[in-house]
């Protein structure tokens, strides 16, 4: 008997190329994306994730951010997400519980207004949109992957 193999996707045509570790060398952030995340998440919401940068926050950061919406400042080392594609949209959520939230606002606000952002990009998350992913857990798991990643919450943040 032949086993049907289960074909692996892969969303690596939807990263903004490099490796996570190079762009961490160049800016002090990395992808969201993990290649594990295609294992456990819908096809949308891998390529939402190969579209987030995660990056601590600078001294120009802090200036630029002198509140985010709930009032709190934002400050030097403060983990942020951002488009990875024109480096706009940045959001801080406060806490690693919230970093599911803060990307599906950038979805909803800025990822088919991005500028910088493929058409081919845009016209798949576009189609996948419209079928039902996976999404039970994914919280769950965006959680664990911060936490493996070295984030932590602090006083007012991520960190």
């Amino acid at each position: 008997k032949k086993k049907n193999k289960k074909k692996k996707r892969t969303v690596t045509k939807y990263t903004t190329g490099g490796s996570p570790a190079l762009a961490t060398a160049r800016y002090g952030a990395r992808l969201l994306y993990h290649e594990k995340d295609e294992e456990r998440l819908a096809p949308l919401i891998c390529i939402l994730r190969a579209n987030i940068e995660v990056f601590p926050a600078n001294d120009d950061d802090v200036k630029a951010n002198q509140a985010r919406a709930n009032g709190d400042p934002v400050v030097v080392g403060q983990v942020g997400i951002r488009c990875a594609r024109c480096r706009q949209f940045e959001m801080y959520p406060e806490s690693i519980s919230k970093m599911f939230d803060a990307s599906r606002t950038y979805r909803r606000v800025h990822f088919g207004k991005c500028p910088k952002m493929p058409v081919e990009v845009r016209e798949d998350f576009d189609r996948l949109r419209c079928r039902n992913g996976n999404t039970i857990g994914a919280t769950e798991y965006w959680i664990a992957s911060c936490i493996e990643a070295g984030m932590v919450n602090g006083d007012g943040g991520i960190f």
